[in-house]
């Protein structure tokens, strides 16, 4: 779930000076009409919510979340800052990264695409510098599921596809994956998620 509210502090925060349990809920959740706001109707004071979840995550396991607030004073101003941070989040113009000065990449392991996906799922990543790369999926208890790369690769971008098969070629079940992305001082993992 991503969820972007507008909370009206006339409405919810200034006469209780606090917001509710139930409320900052109904905010992170967007779960019903009363809570939803997108767009500002009057000119007034209010905050802005950003959430993302929710997550289940194991023993030792991460999730990378990222928010930019970005503004433009027009839609296509605010589109083209959007996209901007975008690629500062992505590494894509970065003047250093973990290869030192004048890398134009950090290491990163991308979201996957489509996700959730129900035949194949792209799995791209970057590197910074030509090194060992290990590039596997596993299940949610942390078995390996599916190595999928496993060798030196030159700096760049590069990926990978994983059709949601183990390394017998059998099919795995539906639901929450983790690819894993390793290199000698780097690891990162995302959640991928197998429809069946």
């Amino acid at each position: 779930m991503e969820n972007v509210t507008l909370v009206h502090n006339p409405t919810h925060v200034w006469p209780l000076q606090y917001v509710p349990d139930a409320d900052k809920f109904g905010f992170l959740a967007a779960t019903s009409g009363a809570y939803v706001m997108t767009q500002a109707t009057t000119p007034d004071d209010y905050s802005l919510l950003v959430s993302a979840g929710p997550f289940s995550l194991g023993v030792g396991d991460s999730s990378e979340i990222a928010f930019a607030i970005v503004g433009g004073l027009s839609e296509t101003a605010l589109l083209q800052n959007a996209d901007r941070a975008q690629a500062i989040y992505d590494g894509g113009t970065s003047t250093v990264g973990n290869g030192g000065p004048g890398s134009l990449f950090h290491t990163q392991l991308l979201p996957s695409r489509p996700n959730p996906f129900r035949s194949r799922a792209r799995l791209a990543f970057r590197l910074a510098q030509t090194e060992n790369v290990d590039l596997a999926i596993y299940d949610v208890s942390g078995r390996l599921v599916r190595s999928l790369v496993s060798e030196s690769l030159t700096a760049g971008e590069h990926n990978s596809t994983w059709e949601g098969l183990d390394d017998n070629g059998q099919p795995v079940a539906g639901g929450v994956y983790y690819a894993r992305l390793r290199t000698q001082e780097w690891t990162r993992s995302r959640p991928v998620v197998l429809l069946r």
